[in-house]
């Protein structure tokens, strides 16, 4: 082999020098990896950083060995001598385990002679001095040596010729013109310009490793690090059977988890998705186990922020304390534990319906990827395969390599380089038709074995799903080798799906929300916009898929008529497309036909002699077929179902029924026995003959014995066939076999969906008026019984996108997210009111995230809406649900405190009154209490007249006390039965509400903690816990309708089903705030802690009882992110960025940086006044940013220690005649050194619990008055002294934990504020000027909340009174050694506080500054 080492390319590095370095790497990686080092050694590469200690890379044993390798680049050797030998000395000195050190150069030692010294001579004497030093291995590696490692056939080497030294392959222009080619030959299935963001595309990105797909990852390591060691710490494993290799397994799998996010090769596992659902199990059982629980430390109270507390609550808090700790590492464990399974593989395969977009998905990571640093792709496809051979086929698409072995070598070399992964995908597999379709799987298998030879390379396979078992058998066949997932189109986000397709085809959105599955596939979607673009509109009605499609086609026949000035009348476009389309019937479905062939066929009407005349040309530049040099095909195979299907019934027109049923049943006996190859042909049918004819498809086979996989397809079609057929179609017997067939399907959940997907379908026969006249007629327990389970285990499906988890992907969460995010809801009343009764129905269910996002989403439907939350509220008032009252009652309260209707509200409050407290016993539930005070409270509020309701809505109320109390014994003897024999395990699910009360989380702190300590001589927890238990049995729980779905769901620990709550805990929620309200009517409560009082309970002190997760006056329009404890860069906090407030690295700089009195971390320059992205002046009136000079998993700084800060910055305010005095006071209480004074100093006044609701502040008798007059520093001199903002720390089961300020009530008061109602909570003057507001719901921020003040505005208002406005920014800085255990000495920490004030004239200047120091 001939090449010339000095013409190496540089590619994307800055100077062959760099480039020769990382070849090098790579040849010396292969060289070890044919020696079988990588057995028991890891390979580890510099990648040029700066202090590379004298080696590019090195291999590190297992007995901590190293054979490490420099490479040196020069034109002459002459010059590389002096390099050389310093580079081995600094090795030689840093790397003491050293045993064998490669010398890599461009040249031979015979290039080169130096007077009378040749080459070797040199290199001789040089290893001679070396060995003095220490006594290894030198091995030179030159021009030869090279050559002969790159000629070896092998697939380490393979490729890095053609890449490294050929100037055509692999560079930006190659991919940009791949790009195009890519583009032409995906032809309409593709386009860049319209192009929504998926869920599989999140997927696939999570597989490629790219930057914010770990970022989420490692925080969760690091989290589950910290997590370990505080259990570790406190010794919490010590009654784990084995607890020594317990944690030893934990450590190992960490160090593997953290090798896996840091490389992208793939890592040998040592673990299997038991073993990690094991660790997990025995985390858990450490927190409930009264035998595995860890004993509380005696040193607990110093670690204790009450050090006080009496024996028992110190237990009580240890035992909470690793509780939370066991529950944040198991859900971290989860996640990542989960994805590490995912990305460490090799091969993938996606399955996808016909039209769901596969093809553009894959397109479209060619384009991200042109665009993104992350990854590398490359695309084939399968339907340009026209070969006997995978590898042929393949690379007559890339004529530019000889063999795969070449392409995938250069590929990888590329990936290596730039060290990222490289997918290498094949579009649409099952369209290779020149390939027996039982063999492509064996051509498949070959190609993953050569891909299984490069570290660097991902393989992804798209398949249409009908004919994955036809293609890869079941699962058992494929499993082992690829992981499997699905693209479910725009399942997902299908209305924003459709707001792109109408913006880009420029149509009018529809008022009728498109809820039908089939609009959720992007084809059908891309066909309903083209067919009726040129009307700007959706013709109301059209539903189904055969209109749709009909309708496509006559767009097709007027549009290319006009162009051929043809007369649209005589419909010659569609009888060119009818001919083609008997021709694929005929030719039994295949896909391509021969293009002489369709040419002969339509000759005697497409006559035009002028190709670009011809309609065969345009119906080709429409999008319909595809023509290539030989064949021609439907470009997408629900367009080729479509057109066959009218072929096979075209001819069908007998007089009589009978003879129309048996042509029919003899043209579908052609293919029955074959079904599954034409799935989508039957879905059609399915369609068309209820239209045709007005029987069903599936009724020609009744009494009929068929093979179950045809029945099934049946079923399954018909259920399908539902949604997509015109509502016309649906006639009695239609509704008889939806509901005969129910439970006749291998998938039941058919049935439900079905009805989902016709909800919101204004007078469809089963709309949501179907769906409540089902449910309605039943009680609590026979709705859980059916409908509960089935929405609670589908809220969403956290294997959407793993297809071998699940065969359904119906998921909830996707129909309902887009309602709660829309600002304004545009659909009709009566669509509203149908939605609203869908959502009403899931807060029967046990998820909670799914309760609270429907309760949300039905009031974002409903607010403004008053008459049609009337007519809601009547008609599910008497539903015999309490999980339903109870959102029932949330839901009418959200919707009063948005309505700015005084009679409606006013309206709304009778209705509640009469329903909930003007009863003989007032509604025994103190949830529904607490929403029908607080919507009377604020027709109140607003001015409304109460008296008519004689007080009667004011506690205390009238629940009978009870007596009654039974024993746990009376109650197992009842209700449990234990599994005796070859009964079923699940029997254990009868004693679920049992354990929970007696043993289990809910009894200890759910029940105990909050009724112990609040309520006077009340029955004890034996007492309560007994009758909370008999009342949950009571409302009916029943083993044969909830056992198995309890037992399952309290023995899956996994993340996906966290919030799917046993209906038996549903029914212990129920009895438990029907409890309360037995303590609230009956007993005093208990008041201090010294001296107790005693209280009557007014509604206010029961608010801590109202669920902490769900606020149904709080709106979200944007999701939240977990927050780091370190701050991420953002605008609302500019200038702050670590990688240049923290360089250099030397230890003189950080300790310069410590005592910088002066610099912008210090004084906090620029942080207060500052511009938000719509380029308004904003005041930060409160911010916590906390920065670190390395993260956890980087590198040590050069100089061992690394810096942190902390900054507070508040907003204050006090009367202007005291300012100078309130800042006197601040600086006298930071000056006396108060240990962390600088950063959390005096009250951080939280606005009472999370608890309350945003729009109850501040005038609601829920909310605590007292917390309007908590001072910062207690009022000791007379000094007036407020936060402008108040915190309110919240929970939410659908979102992460955040914080939402509220300007403080002094400043609502003085400055005349309220707060809007659109969603934007915005705090407004009464002119309507934005005064305050959230980052979190007013820009798009995810996380790290920040409340600002509109400066101008604000300004202009305060200069109207007698406020001063004063901002603090407090500061820690501190010097810490990167290792904890060294014993670099300590450095102080210093603190600092900076005091400004908003001036008459506007600016923000400077008042004081102040530091100490600490330690």
């Amino acid at each position: 082999m001939n090449i010339d080492l000095q013409k190496i390319q540089v590619k994307h590095f800055t100077s062959q020098e760099d480039a020769f370095e990382e070849f090098c790497c790579q040849i010396f990686r292969n060289y070890g990896i044919e020696k079988n080092w990588n057995n028991n050694a890891e390979f580890i590469n510099k990648n040029g950083a700066s202090g590379d200690a004298g080696v590019e890379s090195y291999w590190k044993f297992n007995n901590d060995e190293e054979y490490g390798m420099q490479a040196k680049f020069s034109d002459e050797l002459g010059n590389l001598w002096p390099q050389i030998n310093s580079s081995v000395e600094t090795a030689l000195k840093k790397h003491t385990n050293l045993k064998k050190y490669y010398i890599f150069t461009p040249f031979d030692k015979t290039d080169q002679k130096q007077g009378k010294k040749d080459g070797q001579t040199i290199w001789i004497d040089y290893v001679n001095k070396w060995k003095n030093i220490k006594d290894i291995e030198f091995i030179w590696m030159g021009k030869s040596e090279i050559i002969q490692e790159l000629i070896k056939d092998n697939h380490y080497n393979s490729g890095m010729v053609k890449y490294w030294f050929d100037k055509v392959v692999f560079s930006s222009d190659w991919f940009n013109k791949h790009f195009q080619e890519i583009q032409c030959k995906a032809n309409y299935r593709y386009s860049v310009d319209l192009n929504v963001q998926t869920s599989t595309n999140d997927y696939i990105f999570r597989l490629v490793k790219t930057k914010s797909a770990l970022q989420r990852y490692k925080k969760s390591l690091k989290e589950l690090l910290e997590t370990f060691e505080f259990l570790k710490k406190y010794n919490c494993f010590d009654k784990i059977e084995n607890s020594s290799d317990f944690e030893e397994t934990i450590i190992s799998t960490l160090n593997l988890f953290k090798e896996v996010l840091n490389t992208k090769e793939i890592i040998s596992l040592n673990f299997t998705e038991d073993d990690l659902n094991k660790i997990s199990s025995t985390m858990s059982k450490i927190s409930w186990d009264k035998d595995s629980k860890p004993t509380l430390p005696d040193d607990w109270a110093k670690h204790n922020r009450y050090p006080t507390l009496t024996d028992a609550e110190r237990q009580k808090d240890w035992d909470e304390c690793v509780s939370r700790e066991i529950r944040t590492f198991n859900e971290n464990w989860y996640s990542i534990s989960n994805f590490v399974n995912k990305v460490n593989n090799k091969n993938y395969l996606l399955f996808a319906n016909a039209g769901n977009g596969k093809t553009h998905l894959l397109c479209e990571m060619v384009n991200q990827m042109l665009n993104n640093d992350d990854f590398i792709a490359v695309l084939t496809f399968g339907h340009y395969f026209y070969e006997k051979t995978l590898e042929v086929s393949i690379l007559k698409q890339f004529p530019e390599f000889q063999s795969i072995r070449e392409l995938f070598g250069a590929l990888n070399s590329y990936a290596k380089t730039r060290d990222q992964i490289a997918l290498f995908m094949i579009d649409g597999i099952n369209e290779w038709e020149f390939c027996e379709r039982k063999k492509i799987f064996t051509e498949i298998k070959l190609l993953k074995n050569e891909a299984d030879n490069y570290e660097n390379i991902r393989l992804i396979i798209s398949c249409r799903e009908e004919y994955r078992e036809d293609i890869f058998g079941d699962f058992s066949n494929y499993g082992k080798d690829f992981v499997s997932f699905r693209h479910n189109g725009f399942f997902n986000n299908s209305i924003q799906a459709l707001h792109a397709f109408c913006e880009f085809y420029k149509i009018e959105v529809p008022s009728t929300p498109l809820l039908s599955p089939e609009l959720s596939n992007p084809l059908i979607l891309k066909t309903l916009c083209e067919a009726f673009q040129y009307k700007r509109y959706f013709p109301k009605g059209i539903y189904g898929i055969s209109t749709i499609f009909d309708a496509y086609l006559e767009h097709l026949n007027n549009d290319i008529s006009n162009k051929l000035d043809l007369d649209a009348d005589d419909k010659i476009v569609n009888e060119v497309i009818e001919r083609i389309a008997k021709l694929i019937y005929e030719n039994n479905g295949n896909i391509h036909i021969e293009k002489q062939k369709i040419k002969d066929a339509i000759k005697d009407i497409d006559i035009n002699p002028n190709w670009s005349k011809t309609i065969l040309y345009n119906l080709e530049k429409s999008g319909l077929f595809v023509i290539n040099q030989d064949y021609i095909y439907v470009s997408y195979d629900r367009y080729r179902d479509f057109l066959t299907t009218k072929i096979l019934l075209q001819n069908i027109n007998e007089p009589k029924m009978n003879n129309t049923q048996k042509l029919l049943k003899e043209k579908i006996e052609l293919f029955k026995e074959k079904s599954y190859m034409y799935y989508g042909l039957i879905d059609f049918l399915a369609i068309a003959i209820p239209e045709k004819w007005g029987f069903e498809l599936i009724s020609l086979y009744k009494g009929e014995k068929i093979y179950s996989d045809f029945k099934e397809v049946l079923i399954s079609s018909f259920y399908r066939s539902i949604s997509q057929r015109d509502a016309d179609a649906l006639s009695e017997t239609t509704i008889k076999y939806f509901e005969l067939l129910k439970n006749s399907c291998e998938n039941e959940n058919y049935y439900w969906q079905t009805l989902i997907s016709c909800v919101a379908i204004e007078n469809h026969p089963l709309n949501a008026n179907y769906l409540h006249s089902k449910l309605s007629k039943l009680s609590m327990a026979e709705i859980d019984a059916d409908w509960t389970q089935f929405i609670s285990q589908n809220y969403t499906n956290y294997f959407d996108s793993d297809y071998h988890n699940t065969n359904n992907y119906f998921s909830i969460k996707h129909l309902i997210l887009p309602f709660l995010k829309m600002t304004d809801i545009p659909f009709s009343d009566q669509t509203c009111e149908l939605l609203a009764t869908l959502f009403i129905w899931f807060t029967v269910s046990t998820n909670r995230i799914l309760r609270d996002i429907a309760t949300i989403a039905t009031v974002n439907i409903l607010k403004n809406k008053e008459d049609l939350a009337i007519k809601i509220f009547e008609k599910f008032k008497n539903i015999d649900d309490l999980f339903l009252q109870e959102s029932l009652y949330s839901i009418l309260y959200g919707i009063v405190l948005f309505s700015k209707n005084v009679d409606k509200v006013e309206q709304i409050a009778d209705n509640v009154f009469e329903n909930v407290f003007n009863k003989k016993i007032v509604y025994p539930n103190i949830l529904i209490r607490i929403s029908a005070y607080g919507i009377i409270d604020y027709s109140k509020y607003l001015g409304n007249n109460i008296d008519k309701y004689e007080n009667k809505f004011e506690p205390p109320y009238n629940y009978p006390i009870i007596k009654d109390y039974p024993s746990f014994d009376d109650i197992e003897k009842e209700f449990c039965v234990y599994p005796k024999g070859d009964a079923p395990k699940e029997l254990y699910s009868t004693y679920s509400i049992l354990s929970s009360l007696q043993a289990g989380d809910f009894g200890r702190y759910i029940v105990g903690e909050n009724l112990s300590y609040y309520w006077y001589d009340a029955p004890n927890n034996n007492d309560y816990w007994g009758w909370i238990c008999k009342k949950a049995y009571d409302f009916g729980w029943d083993y044969d309708k909830h056992g198995k779905f309890d037992y399952y769901v309290n023995r899956n620990n996994g993340r996906e089903h966290a919030y799917i709550e046993r209906i038996g805990k549903k029914y212990q929620w129920l009895a438990y705030h029907e409890y309360l309200c037995n303590l609230m009517d009956n007993y005093k409560m208990q008041e201090g802690w010294n001296e107790v009082t005693l209280k009557t309970p007014e509604m206010i002190d029961m608010i801590e009882y109202r669920s902490k997760n769900i606020d149904s006056s709080l709106i979200f329009t944007k999701g939240i992110e977990a927050e780091s404890y370190y701050t991420p860069k953002s605008w609302t906090n500019p200038n702050i960025d670590s990688d240049i407030l923290f360089r250099p690295t030397t230890l003189e700089n950080q300790i310069n940086w410590l005592n910088d009195t002066q610099d912008i971390i210090c004084k906090g320059k620029g942080l207060i006044d500052i511009k938000a992205p719509d380029n308004r002046t904003k005041l930060v009136l409160n911010n916590f940013i906390v920065q670190r000079e390395c993260s956890y998993d980087e590198e040590p700084t050069e100089s061992g220690y690394y810096r942190d800060f902390g900054m507070h910055i508040r907003s204050l305010f006090c009367p202007k005649s005291q300012k100078d005095l309130f800042i006197a006071k601040i600086n006298e209480m930071f000056n006396s050194g108060t240990n962390g004074f600088c950063i959390y100093y005096g009250n951080n006044e939280v606005l009472g619990s999370s608890n309350q609701n945003i729009l109850e502040y501040p005038w609601s008798k829920l909310y605590d008055k007292e917390l309007n007059n908590i001072t910062i520093f207690q009022n000791e001199d007379g000094i007036e002294n407020y936060n402008t903002i108040m915190e309110n720390n919240r929970e939410s089961s659908f979102y992460n934990t955040y914080t939402l300020y509220y300007p403080h009530p002094k400043l609502i008061s003085n400055l005349g504020l309220r707060i809007r109602k659109d969603k934007s909570y915005i705090w407004e003057d009464e002119n309507g000027n934005e005064i305050f507001s959230n980052t979190l719901l007013n820009y798009n921020t995810k996380f790290h909340n920040v409340p600002l003040a509109d400066k101008n505005n604000f300004f202009n208002l305060i200069t109207k009174t007698d406020i001063s406005i004063i901002f603090s920014v407090s500061v820690e800085k501190r010097l810490l050694a990167c290792d904890m255990n060294s014993s670099l000495p300590h450095y102080h920490w210093m603190y600092y506080l900076t005091l400004y004030e908003l001036s008459p004239d506007g600016t923000i200047n400077e008042i004081s500054h102040n530091s100490f120091k600490d330690r």
